[in-house]
This record gives structure tokens, C-alpha cells and sequence, in this order.
């Protein structure tokens, strides 16, 4: 047990797999045991799905964001909800439920074994809170014939003034329920899972003889509604009994609406029934349902719901029950804290983030919600990151298709300027995302393929990306190949030189196809151009000849004599850039120098690679001279080493 629930942690479905999979493993474990930590499978995969996702990860592609497969796949091979359901005394189901992980619970919901997995006593909430039906008015009036102060009702524990409770009791009973009725309910909820359709007529029956309004209950309930209850647990012969009388309004004590359940179960059909009957979404639930219905990215489930939900979208009142949750004394309140635009410009981006729905069906909602007046350049700041439409689109890993949506948006007026400051740092952030499509067509739209963003071009971006395939269609577009980008030492290079420093040997080559020049200006480039000549994948010393490219001057071997770099001029020669006789404009050789420098390594390896020693410069001075001048006083033996291999020549 504890190796499958080390591969759930990590979330490796591929060993996973393989535990299931392999007669010898899956045989010595029990899937509804537990580890040494006491804990189930199903809690792991659930704790891990916790750790990986997050609410603003939830419309984000990203590496460690991760699916309900586990869990799934946990469901589908004999993981089992009851067995395993319980952790520090609460119910798995229940946990998922509160936490509102809705993917998870649409997971449990729609698997085959949860109406058989639910025990009325352990996993219905029985509890009932009458207090959430007394008016503020009518409970702060308790609060003054209690002889507290309203300040003093929010700093002292009024609940334990045996007065007030008594009359919060007493006012409970007689205007709101009784202590046998709430028991009744609970034998209508217990009789569901029971499939007992009789008690819940009779029940029902009682509640309506006597003139008591379920709905009322329904509200206090800190559990399911029986019309929720017999939904979920799929008992269809009850709940149609049940629906014409409840509250479609309504929500359960988890807050949730029968509308929202059949969201999570994507059921459609439900949904539109629903609307059929008559609902009518409020303004302080609009938003709830809005953002479920991006979490699961069913298309049809969105335009059923805005289709219904004209009254809101256009502002216009809509006459609800007056038996729903909004205080009808306070309903302008409402309306006044909901801007519904707010809400839809939101929603725009929420769709286009959400991993859900396909890039079809973002392109179709938002032209939907175009038509509907949403702000195209709505700006919405998250944790100092700025969002709009066009930024999201860009954000889709999918950039074959994502491109699609792009398009649509600048088509209808998305402002480049407003979300990237212009359309030149459009295209090179598109160049460090190598988001080739929307290069493309930026480039096609007139963007200059050659524009600087603070001494960025988009070549030389693609380049510090690394990236062969944007390199190649910068190049195709008409690119600069000879642009020359800043060096550390505040001199400059050329890009193929910066592609040879940093060894892009693919990204060279292309440079090299195109006869790209390369240009330096400091020194450990020209040292980095020559140790790039051994790279036989490179082929530089071809190049270089191709292009005639001196880098074997009489002055660039002497700055590598008086370095003493014998390393370097060693591949100089090797690669015939060495003329061990040049001369320089004072008719000094590679000879003269190293002598002049005394590098007596280097003067023995010109003289091994036929250096002429009998040569004189345009002053009349020898080599032997030269020896003497700059080592007989102060360096006596090298003046005499370099005398002595001067003899044995």
C-alpha cells in the first residue's frame, strides 16, 4: 500500500498503472487498506490534487497542475467511497464538498458506485440551523431585551444568556419550526437513500396537511435539500414526485443550488429543464454559476444559462419569489453591489484561460459575449499582474489553434498597445514565448521584423531562446543577419559571432548558409573564433576561408604572442590561418615578437613550424639584435636560450 500511495503523491500514473497491472504486486494489496500514516489511497489522491491545484491554476495550463485521472482510475478499479471515506472523522465526500473541489466531486458523483456508497448516518449532514431565518431586525431586537448593546452582541457570548435563548427558542417554535418537524425531514432525507418513496409522500403529506413550507427547512438545512438529495443519488421516481414542490431557488446547506449539481454532473438536460420550469438566476448567484460553468468548459451548459439570463445582462429587475434568499426589503442593495458588465468582462477572461473549453468553443463564446457588449480591452490587475483578453489568448500553450483566437480578438478591436505597450514588444515577447504563428502573422500585419525594443531585436532574442524554427523565420521575413548586438565589454558582435560564443552550432550554420558576417571587437571573441575551429560539426575554418575572414593578421599573433596563448596559435596552424613568416607594417615576423616578448615556447614552435630566423625588419634589426635589446640586461638566460637555439639552427 504504502508504494501505490508513494506513486499517487508523485502522481505517477504510469506506476500507478503498473501496480494494477502486474499479477504480483496487485494481488498483495488491499486498495481499501490503509498506509502506515493511516491514510486510503483515495485521501492521497485527493491531498495531492489539493496540493497541485489551486483556484487561479484552475484556468492555467502549467506543469504541476494535474487532473482527476487518479482519482478516477482509483474509482475504476475497486477504490471504494464508504471504505475509505472516512479521515479524522469526516467523510471524504464531504471534505471534497466544502472544500468545493468540483472536479473531483463531478469524478465521484457521475462514478456508478456512489449511490451505493452514501450511509444516511454517516455521510448526511442531519443538523439544522433555524437561526439563518430570523431577520437581522428581528434578531437584534432579542439581542436589546437581553439587556446587551449591539456592540456588546458582537463582543460578549450572548448564546449562553439564558434569556435571549429563551426567547430565540421560543420565537424558533412558533414562527419558524419545530423541533419534530426538522425530525421528519430528516426521515424524508433518510427514506431517499432508502428509495423509500412512500415515506416520502407521507412525510410530504404531513408538511402540506399541516401547512408547514418545506422551503423554509430546505433553508435552514445545514445538509442536502431532499430535492438534492434524490438528484444526486439518481432516486428519479422521488425527485419527480418531490419537484413541483420545492424552492428551484433554493440552496443546501453547502450552498449550493440544484442548478448547481447538475452543472457539476454536466448534466444538461437538467439544466434546461430547469430553465423551462422557470428559473431564473439571481445577481448574487450569477457569478457563482458563471465561473462553474468555465471550470467544466461545456459549451452548451454556457449558452443555455446566458440565453436564460437576459433579464440580468441587459440590468433589467427581475421579479423573483419572494420565498428565495435575497431579502426582498433589501433587493436594490443587491442589485446596487452587482455591476453585471464587471461580471462579463470577467467572465470573457475566465473562458479564454479556462483548459476546458476548445479554442472553437472560446472563439464562438466570445463572439457571444461581443454581441453582448463586453469591454474587448477590459484590464483586470491579479496579484500585480495585468490580464485582458488578448494577454490570456496569448497565454494558450496551444499555438497552432490559439492563433485563431488572436486573430479574432485584434480583428474586434483588442488594443496591442494597451496590453503590450506597442506592437514592436508584441513581437519580440511572441519571439521569447516561440509562438511562431502569432510571429508570423504580427510580421504579416507590418510589424518590422527588424524593430529594437531596448537593443532587443527579435532575431537576437531568438537567438537567446535558442530557437532553430523562429531563427529560420526571421531570416525567411527579411531579418538583419548582420545586426550587431552589444558585448560585456560595451563594444558589439554580430549574431553569428554570438550564436559561435555560445556554441548554437545549428543556429550558426543557418547564419553561415545566409554568408552572415562575423564581427567582433573584443578579445576573448577572437579567442573563443579560433578554439571553435576544432568544432569539426561547425566546419568554421571552411567558412571562414569561404568568406575570406582574416583572423591570422600580423596583429592579432601578436596579441596572442605577447599573451603567451601558444594553445591558440597551435590551432592557427593547424588550420593553415598561421603564416609563420608574416609580416607586420614594421616588417617584424611572429618570430621578432616572441622574442622581442621573450615566450621562449613560442619562438621554439615558430621555429618547428619553419619560422625564418635570418629574416630582418624594414629598420635594418635581426632577430639576434632583437635578442639582445630586450634580454641581454635583464633576462640573461632567456637572452642565452634564445642565442643558443639561434646557433643550433
Amino acid at each position: 500500500m504504502a508504494i501505490l500511495n508513494m506513486a499517487i503523491n508523485e502522481n505517477n500514473q504510469k506506476l500507478i498503472k503498473r501496480i494494477f497491472e502486474n499479477d504480483l504486486l496487485k494481488d498483495q494489496f488491499d486498495i481499501n487498506s490503509r498506509d502506515e500514516n493511516g491514510y486510503s489511497c483515495l485521501q492521497v489522491a485527493f491531498n495531492t490534487y489539493l496540493q497541485f491545484n489551486n483556484i487561479s491554476e484552475f484556468f492555467v495550463d502549467g506543469d504541476r497542475n494535474i487532473n482527476t485521472d487518479t482519482f478516477a482510475y482509483l474509482l475504476n478499479h475497486g477504490a471504494d467511497i464508504k471504505k475509505q471515506s472516512r479521515e479524522n472523522n469526516i467523510s471524504l465526500f464531504y471534505k471534497v464538498l466544502n472544500y468545493k473541489q468540483y472536479d473531483i466531486l463531478k469524478c465521484i458523483l457521475n462514478h456508478k458506485s456512489f449511490i451505493d456508497s452514501i450511509d444516511f448516518y454517516g455521510d448526511i449532514n442531519e443538523s439544522f440551523d433555524p437561526k439563518k431565518a430570523i431577520s437581522f431586525s428581528k434578531f437584534f431586537k432579542f439581542i436589546s431585551r437581553s439587556g446587551y448593546t449591539t456592540k456588546e452582541a458582537f463582543t460578549k457570548d450572548i448564546f449562553s444568556n439564558p434569556k435571549f435563548k429563551q426567547e430565540l427558542d421560543m420565537y424558533i417554535k412558533n414562527n419558524i419550526i419545530e423541533s419534530k418537524d426538522m425530525s421528519r425531514y430528516n426521515e424524508i432525507l433518510n427514506a431517499i437513500c432508502k428509495n423509500d418513496i412512500d415515506t416520502v409522500k407521507a412525510e410530504m403529506n404531513y408538511f402540506n396537511s399541516h401547512r408547514i413550507n418545506i422551503s423554509v427547512i430546505d433553508y435552514i438545512t445545514n445538509g442536502f435539500t431532499p430535492l438534492i438529495l434524490s438528484y444526486l443519488l439518481n432516486k428519479r421516481e422521488i425527485f419527480e414526485y418531490l419537484f413541483p414542490y420545492c424552492n428551484l431557488y433554493r440552496s443546501d446547506g453547502h450552498g449550493n443550488t440544484i442548478l448547481h449539481y447538475s452543472i457539476i454532473k454536466e448534466d444538461t438536460k437538467m439544466v434546461e429543464r430547469l430553465f423551462r420550469c422557470g428559473l431564473k438566476l439571481k445577481k448574487n448567484k450569477f457569478i457563482d454559476i458563471v465561473q462553474l460553468i468555465t471550470l467544466y468548459g461545456n459549451k452548451t451548459i454556457f449558452f443555455t444559462v446566458l440565453n436564460n439570463s437576459q433579464e440580468i445582462i441587459s440590468n433589467r429587475k427581475t421579479n423573483y419569489n419572494t420565498s428565495d434568499d435575497i431579502d426582498v426589503n433589501n433587493i436594490e442593495k443587491v442589485y446596487k453591489d452587482f455591476d453585471i458588465r464587471e461580471v462579463l468582462n470577467e467572465f470573457q477572461i475566465m473562458v479564454i484561460r479556462s483548459k476546458k473549453f476548445s479554442i472553437e468553443d472560446k472563439i464562438e463564446i466570445m463572439k457571444y459575449l461581443l454581441e453582448l457588449g463586453v469591454d474587448i480591452n477590459y484590464e483586470k490587475n491579479e496579484e500585480g499582474i495585468r490580464r485582458s483578453p488578448l494577454t490570456c489568448a496569448v497565454g494558450i500553450n496551444d499555438y497552432e489553434n490559439g492563433i485563431k483566437l488572436i486573430k479574432l480578438l485584434i480583428e474586434k478591436g483588442a488594443d496591442i498597445d494597451k496590453s503590450y505597450g506597442n506592437e514592436e514588444t508584441f513581437l519580440i515577447e511572441s519571439v521569447y514565448d516561440k509562438n511562431i504563428p502569432l510571429i508570423n502573422y504580427l510580421i504579416e500585419r507590418g510589424v518590422d521584423v527588424n524593430c529594437h525594443e531596448e537593443g532587443i531585436s527579435p532575431l537576437s532574442a531568438a537567438i537567446e531562446k535558442e530557437d532553430v524554427s523562429v531563427v529560420k523565420l526571421l531570416i525567411e521575413k527579411g531579418a538583419n543577419i548582420n545586426e550587431e548586438i552589444p558585448d560585456r565589454n560595451r563594444g558589439s558582435e554580430s549574431l553569428l559571432m554570438s550564436c559561435i560564443k555560445m556554441e548554437l552550432i545549428e543556429i550558426a550554420k543557418i547564419f553561415m548558409e545566409h554568408h552572415a558576417k562575423i564581427i567582433y571587437h573584443e578579445q576573448n571573441n577572437y579567442f573563443t573564433l579560433i578554439r571553435m575551429l576544432n568544432n569539426s560539426e561547425l566546419e568554421l575554418a571552411s567558412y571562414i576561408r569561404q568568406e575570406n575572414i582574416d583572423i591570422g593578421s600580423p596583429e592579432r599573433i601578436d596579441s596572442l604572442i605577447v599573451l603567451g596563448r601558444l594553445d591558440l596559435l597551435k590551432i592557427l596552424y593547424k588550420y593553415q590561418f598561421l603564416n609563420v613568416n608574416v609580416k607586420d607594417e614594421h616588417g617584424n615576423t611572429p618570430i621578432f615578437n616572441a622574442v622581442k616578448h621573450s615566450k621562449d615556447s613560442i619562438v621554439k614552435f615558430l621555429m618547428e613550424c619553419g619560422a625564418d630566423t635570418n629574416v630582418e625588419n624594414k629598420n635594418g634589426e635581426t632577430i639576434e639584435s632583437i635578442n639582445r635589446k630586450f634580454n641581454y640586461t635583464y633576462n640573461r638566460a632567456t637572452y642565452n636560450k634564445f642565442k643558443r637555439l639561434k646557433v643550433s639552427k
